[in-house]
């Protein structure tokens, strides 16, 4: 982070490069990948990976667990014997 930003809360969490996080956000224990953005007052909950370029919108809540990915997630699951 480049410029000094108000209200921001990161704990426990990876921030790589090119990574802009506006004002009022929180982070927990997040995995944040090159080029993403977090616009004002996103929170990230427990344990979540934002993927390369990904854009957080404002205010915008992710749940702990999840992986947001700019690429298409499989339809289906496929089991195999």
């Amino acid at each position: 982070m480049g410029a000094q930003r108000k209200g921001i809360s990161v704990g426990g969490s990876y921030i790589w490069n090119n990574v802009t996080i506006e004002d009022g956000c929180e982070l927990k224990h997040a995995r944040v990948c090159d080029g993403v953005i977090i616009k004002s007052g996103a929170v990230l909950e427990p344990d979540v990976v934002s993927s390369f370029k990904v854009v957080v919108g404002p205010k915008f809540v992710v749940p702990a667990y999840s992986k947001v990915s700019l690429l298409p997630q499989p339809s289906k699951i496929v089991m195999r014997n």
